[in-house]
């Protein structure tokens, strides 16, 4: 083999491996901060930033803290690279509502978005819209 051909084939070698590495430790489970801007279907104007924490758990890195429910069912989740996607069920003091989102992992940082269809509140189809960023604190408590 050429000079030239082992250098590329070690060059693409280095690439997949960080990659892999990289793919594989893209969840950093552990407590996370979240700032959260919400708006809500027919207002005129956003509801003020919120700021929450939350423990994040490796296997299932779903951000829930923000939707106010006491409980949530997962009904769907895939994760692509960095990128988890998640369908769910969840319970809250106003009744059930169906929640899906995304939530992008840059090692120590996060970002994503998410929507909560409420169904009819007041008269009226409601679909509550979080955009947030996180970030990793360290270990859970």
């Amino acid at each position: 083999m050429s000079n030239i051909s082992c250098r590329a084939v070690l060059f693409f070698c280095g690439v997949y491996f960080f990659h892999a590495v990289d793919a594989e430790e893209f969840v950093a489970g552990g407590e996370w901060e979240l700032t959260v801007q919400q708006d809500v279907s027919g207002l005129p104007v956003g509801l003020p930033t919120l700021i929450y924490r939350e423990c994040l758990q490796q296997d299932q890195p779903i951000p829930k803290s923000f939707l106010q429910a006491s409980e949530c069912a997962v009904a769907e989740m895939k994760t692509l690279y960095r990128t988890v996607s998640w369908k769910m069920n969840c319970q809250t003091d106003h009744g059930r509502v169906y929640n899906e989102g995304k939530i992008n992992f840059h090692v120590l940082k996060a970002s994503g978005e998410s929507r909560t269809y409420a169904g009819n509140v007041a008269g009226k189809n409601t679909t509550l819209r979080y955009r947030f960023t996180a970030r990793r604190l360290g270990e859970c408590r």
